[in-house]
Order: C-alpha cells, then structure tokens, then sequence
C-alpha cells in the first residue's frame, strides 16, 4: 500500500497515506500528553528536569516483534547506561527515582 504517489511534479499522500497521518498525529499528541503530564508532576514536586529510562532498550513497532527471552548483551548494555547516567547527573545531586 503506497503512501504517496506522484502527481506530475508534486507528490501527494494517497488515501492510505491520509489515514496513516491521522494516526501518526494522534500518536505524536498522545506522547505530547505525556510528557507534557511527566513535566507537570516533576515541577509540582519541586524539580525542574526529569529524565526518562527505557528500562529494556528495546523497541518494535509491533509488540509481537519482540523478544520473548531476555538479550542479556542489550541487559548489560542498558545498565551501563544507567549506571553512566546516575553517576553523572551533577556534584551533590541526589536523584530522585520514580517507578
């Protein structure tokens, strides 16, 4: 199913394409939301900056695309990554962590 197709010297989204933007711009105000919601507790809260982990590095499109056994070379590395992170975030800063 092509999402664009060419119309002489433009290019224009197909039917396809119209619907998968409506859903690509419903997804994209959902995750504003949510930041925009994060940003509101941690300053409600008295801190100014938040960072957010993925805790399993992860990711697909699709849920069924994803391991079924943990890949301990991604465990290991998103450790690490948290670990640089922490250790780092500021002399005589204390994070907080929310689960």
């Amino acid at each position: 199913m092509p999402l664009f197709e060419k119309n002489g010297r433009n290019v224009e989204l197909t039917q396809f394409g119209e619907v998968f933007l409506k859903r690509v711009r419903q997804s994209l105000e959902i995750l504003d939301g949510s930041v925009d919601y994060l940003h509101r507790i941690a300053a409600g809260n008295g801190y100014d900056s938040w960072i957010m982990f993925n805790v399993y590095a992860q990711r697909a499109t699709d849920p069924d695309d994803m391991d079924l056994t943990l890949n301990e070379t991604l465990h290991r590395e998103n450790m690490r990554a948290f670990e640089y992170i922490l250790k780092n975030v500021g002399e005589g800063v204390s994070p907080s962590v929310w689960a």
